[in-house]
C-alpha cells in the first residue's frame, strides 16, 4: 500500500475524474464502464490478501471503505448511464447504415483514405 501522502494526493484526482466523466466528458465516455469492475476486482483481491478480521488496522478499514465507495459509484454510474440513454440519447434520428465506419469516414474525409 502506498504511503498515506501519495494516497491522499490521488483521491482528489480521482474525484475530479468522476465529476469530469459524468458532466463534461459524458458524450465521449458514456458507455465505458469497465474501469469500475476493474477497481472493484483489484480492491477485492487486495482485501482477500491483506485484510485480517482479528486486527483492526487502518489499512483494512481503508480497503473496505474504498471497496464500498467503488461499488456504490459503480451502481450510481450504471443508473446514470441508463437514465441518460433513455432521456438524452447520443444518436437520434440516425439510420443504422449511417453509423457504419465507412459512412462516418466519408463524412470526416480524414479516415479510410
Amino acid at each position: 500500500m502506498p504511503p498515506p501522502s501519495r494516497t491522499l494526493f490521488w483521491l482528489p484526482c480521482w474525484l475530479v475524474w468522476f465529476i469530469l466523466e459524468n458532466l463534461v466528458l459524458d458524450k465521449h465516455v458514456r458507455y465505458i464502464l469497465i474501469t469500475y469492475p476493474v477497481v472493484i476486482w483489484a480492491l477485492t483481491g487486495n482485501m482477500d490478501k491483506n485484510y485480517d478480521v482479528e486486527s483492526n488496522n487502518r489499512n483494512g478499514i481503508f480497503i473496505i471503505v474504498l471497496l464500498a465507495l467503488a461499488s456504490v459509484l459503480f451502481v450510481f454510474r450504471i443508473v446514470l448511464v441508463v437514465w441518460r440513454h433513455i432521456k438524452q440519447p447520443l444518436y437520434t434520428n440516425v439510420s443504422p447504415g449511417a453509423m457504419e465506419p465507412k459512412e462516418i469516414g466519408k463524412k470526416q474525409k480524414r479516415m479510410f483514405r
